[in-house]
């Protein structure tokens, strides 16, 4: 088999592999599995799964199960060129070159049967999706007592398809039109990291397909000869509701420039770093004025400007979610609304109706309003 091929395998496969110790040592191992005329790789959690195949004349079948990162890093390094696997001395023989290199091997009967879910296959535009989920997979919650939020939720809408992911402080989603996955008002919740692994799939791909099971979904494609599928375990916990949250009832409004504003909140949050409350204030005769102040560091003001509507009011933020939305946002322009002082912040742009931010306000001291 070809070095590039092999090593797309194996690295597509690793994804899957816990990065952590487990009680499990077979899941810190990828599943070789030779058929007549196919190689599949498999490293897999048991939540997660990752496997890739590939065309492959075989002089024998069977299957072994290998230490994960010792051959994904070795095939890496083989030089160009074709690579001969066999079992061989109770373990696996990997030549390649003037090298042979013989690794020890565990039960491969041991390894987890995975299945592929089984239902409708609906295919998807892989850049779309990929835009989409870089977009809002960076506001999923990484809490373990806050399961719920550490996915980022599918949603059916009357256009195409909701993503939607939050933290407790901050939400994003994205709409992506034309792309129907999902009977009307269905939702299903993937984790958010597993949905992370499907980035460097998607973008080697036009086309890519995900068949959705009761428990599980499945995203498949393949490109130049490698079939990969990522299987994903749903989270069975219950969405907190946050379509209420978007809805446009609201008072006040700012419209700046994103860059400026951008930069001036990353000067700001110099003086105190991220666990601080750097304030907005909203006038409508200067726009908005930052400010931020550090007992041990010192304070600071800045004043950026644009355009604000409604009365004057003083908002506090942590500085690195108001850059993180920001960062995220496409265009010049920035839109800032909100109903009242306490109540989220949408973040929109005009050049991008389809993506919708939301970040909670902090409580400012009143000697600093």
């Amino acid at each position: 088999m070809d070095q590039a091929i092999l090593n797309r395998l194996t690295s597509t496969a690793l994804r899957g592999v816990p990065t952590k110790a487990v009680d499990r040592p077979i899941l810190s191992c990828l599943h070789l599995k030779a058929t007549a005329k196919t190689l599949t790789v498999t490293g897999t959690d048991t939540a997660t799964t990752s496997r890739a195949s590939a065309s492959v004349e075989a002089g024998e079948t069977g299957e072994v199960a290998t230490a994960a990162t010792v051959l994904a890093s070795l095939v890496a390094q083989l030089p160009p060129g074709e690579v001969m696997l066999s079992t061989e001395d109770g373990g696996l023989r990997v030549k390649a070159g003037q090298g042979s290199w013989l690794l020890r091997v565990a039960a491969a009967d041991a390894f987890p049967t995975i299945v592929s879910p089984k239902g409708t296959k609906v295919d998807l535009s892989a850049a779309a999706v990929r835009a989409g989920l870089v977009d809002v997979l960076q506001y999923a919650s990484d809490d373990l007592s806050k399961p719920a939020l550490m996915g980022c939720l599918l949603v059916a809408d009357p256009e195409g398809l909701r993503l939607v992911a939050c933290d407790s402080v901050s939400l994003a989603t994205r709409l992506l039109r034309g792309e129907t996955v999902l009977a009307e008002d269905e939702t299903v919740l993937p984790p958010a990291k597993d949905l992370s692994l499907l980035l460097p799939m998607l973008e080697e791909v036009d086309k890519f397909s995900a068949v959705f099971a009761k428990q599980s979904v499945a995203f498949q494609a393949s490109h130049n000869g490698v079939g990969t599928e990522a299987i994903s375990t749903l989270i069975a916990k219950e969405y907190p509701p946050w379509a209420n949250l978007v809805k446009p009832r609201l008072d006040n409004q700012l419209t700046v420039n994103q860059t400026e504003l951008l930069a001036a909140v990353r000067r700001c949050a110099l003086l105190g770093g991220s666990a601080r409350v750097m304030i907005m204030h909203l006038d409508p005769d200067t726009g908005v004025r930052l400010s931020l102040s550090h007992n041990e560091v010192g304070e600071g003001s800045e004043l950026v400007g644009g355009e604000y509507e409604g009365e004057p009011v003083a908002v506090g933020f942590q500085a690195s979610r108001v850059a993180t939305v920001l960062e995220t946002l496409p265009g010049e322009v920035a839109v800032f609304r909100q109903l009242g002082e306490r109540m989220p912040v949408r973040v929109t742009s005009p050049d991008d109706d389809d993506l919708l931010m939301l970040v909670m306000p902090l409580l400012v001291p009143k000697a600093q309003k």
